[in-house]
């Protein structure tokens, strides 16, 4: 009898823990903060819109991609002060806030979160397995995760030796290292830009030898950034690159890396020199 009294009691409170434990995943944090407009994209994808205490001003921008999910939520900026403000109980962030802010929230017993800024798929599967940490959304990551998966693995690369350069808004092009180069990897094709990292047009290189297509972003108006203007507006390339063909890249799906890649990608399939 004893030994069955004492079965049943640690089934009990095997059976306690164990409904702890799905109750721990299931109360997500309650006051999500963000920062900066790369953390925002996953903010508002994976946490509820009732968690969310605040996001970077520029969450509704067109270059966010989310935007449309940003409304009525409070905006703010990467200063401490208006961090705490929002009385948060974690702190998303990518590249925004002060030297000091994970010292500070420390101090506070305030978690921060700060997300790799990811330059390819292998990045973005990262991030996305973190936010599923913090997300009680685990079946929303994972439906991303798997449709990452299958279209990566239907994927046919363009292997007709295009090359193509980008060409930001603010009139940088990207090289190696890059979400761009790897966009461009993915997709089969040759990146013009053969430097490392964002560097200013190569404007001998395109005077002596074209490239097969331009690929370019846009902003809608100059208020949403500082930089934005039309780098086909140069007047070396206007003239230089007339008769070469053009892909317009919405803001949105270049200005961060997430699982809008394959947005990306889509468009960059198509391409053909014919």
């Amino acid at each position: 009898m004893k030994v069955l009294f004492a079965n049943l009691f640690i089934s009990i409170i095997s059976f306690f823990s164990f409904q702890n434990t799905i109750l721990a995943k299931d109360l997500p944090y309650k006051r999500v903060v963000s920062i900066d407009y790369c953390a925002d994209q996953y903010v508002l994808k994976f946490i509820d819109k009732q968690n969310i205490a605040a996001i970077s001003y520029d969450a509704d921008k067109d270059f966010s991609y989310m935007r449309d999910h940003a409304m009525d939520i409070k905006k703010i900026t990467a200063n401490t002060e208006e961090i705490l403000s929002a009385n948060p109980d974690i702190v998303i962030k990518t590249y925004a806030g002060s030297r000091n802010i994970k010292k500070i929230l420390d101090s506070l017993n305030i978690k921060l979160l700060t997300l790799p800024n990811p330059v390819n798929l292998k990045e973005i599967k990262e991030v996305l397995n973190i936010m599923r940490e913090i997300s009680v959304h685990d079946k929303k990551v994972n439906d991303v995760l798997k449709n990452i998966q299958s279209y990566t693995e239907g994927f046919k690369k363009n292997n007709k030796n295009i090359s193509a350069i980008y060409l930001s808004p603010a009139g940088m092009t990207a090289g190696a290292g890059t979400l761009i180069d790897n966009l461009f990897k993915v997709s089969g094709l040759i990146n013009y830009q053969t430097k490392t990292g964002w560097t200013s047009l190569p404007l001998e290189k395109i005077i002596n030898k074209k490239p097969n297509v331009i690929v370019y972003s846009s902003f809608k108006s100059l208020e949403n950034h500082p930089d934005a203007w039309n780098p086909l507006r140069h007047p070396v390339i206007k003239t230089q690159l007339k008769s070469v063909p053009t892909i317009n890249l919405k803001p949105s799906v270049t200005s961060c890396g997430g699982w809008f890649f394959l947005e990306a990608l889509n468009i960059l399939k198509m391409i053909d020199n014919e």
